[in-house]
């Protein structure tokens, strides 16, 4: 991942490069297929937002809203902890930014400290949609699915508990 600003507009981004021979050697032509879908598809404030993509002929790039603050995964392991009030703030963004995933038929299936981005105003932001998947409607119920990702019942894997 690299930090870049657009000379155009001044914007600051992130760029992912992603090598194409890793990408045809692992086979994995579809999770970056699926991230790049399903980044366009689900814009929303809690969502990182992808800005365009490119490619030369040995790499593919996302610029992405860039998320000053960097990883959850960080601050919970410099702090130890958050507090009860930042806990409760973060969790609401969260579940929030699940509804809005569910609504679309969307599920992450690879939610994790490390896939949660922090912004400068410290708000959530959630990444890395490669094993993400597209539910199908369920008899044209809306936000329900079935398939790889789901808990048999239309509940998302994010929320079933083992």
């Amino acid at each position: 991942m690299y930090e870049a600003e657009e000379k155009a507009n001044g914007r600051r981004c992130a760029i992912k490069v992603l090598s194409k021979d890793h990408i045809m050697r692992e086979d994995k032509i579809r999770y970056v297929t699926t991230e790049r879908d399903l980044l366009d598809l689900c814009k929303h404030p809690l969502v990182v937002r992808l800005y365009y993509t490119f490619s030369d002929p040995s790499s593919l790039y996302f610029v992405m809203e860039i998320a000053e603050n960097g990883e959850l995964l960080t601050w919970l392991r410099t702090l130890g902890r958050f507090d009860v009030p930042t806990s409760q703030f973060h969790m609401a963004e969260l579940v929030s930014a699940l509804e809005f995933l569910h609504s679309k038929n969307v599920v992450h299936r690879d939610l994790k400290p490390e896939n949660v981005l922090i912004t400068a105003d410290w708000h959530l932001k959630i990444t890395d949609f490669g094993t993400a998947k597209l539910l199908e409607p369920a008899d044209g119920g809306e936000g329900e699915g079935e398939g790889d990702g789901g808990a048999g019942d239309g509940t998302a894997s994010e929320t079933t508990m083992a």
